[in-house]
């Protein structure tokens, strides 16, 4: 899938519930940051907070960060998320990983 620089809604092709470190983003070109400012980002629908959820890449530590700390979420089966590349951070096409 083509995502490219700034907002992409995207839906999972996946059957199953997969956390974002076995979604095969950064795999595939998602640019992470040890500084979250630098870092292309992934929202979340929050339905009982009644806003999303951002999570980035955070290099220095080689795993997923939620934007303000707290859990990390999945992606679900059936939902749509937002990939979010910064304006000077480079597009890439996502290749899904085998579930």
């Amino acid at each position: 899938m083509s995502i490219v620089v700034g907002r992409n809604l995207v839906g999972s092709c996946f059957p199953v519930s997969v956390a974002l470190a076995d979604s095969g983003l950064v795999a595939s070109g998602f640019t992470g940051s040890f500084l979250e400012f630098f870092s292309d980002y992934v929202e979340m629908w929050n339905a009982g907070a009644g806003n999303y959820d951002a999570f980035w890449y955070n290099t220095g530590t080689a795993s997923w960060a939620k934007s303000g700390g707290g859990a990390l979420r999945a992606i679900q089966p059936g939902e749509s998320i937002w990939v979010n590349i910064l304006s000077f951070n480079s597009g890439f096409t996502w290749t899904y990983p085998q579930p």
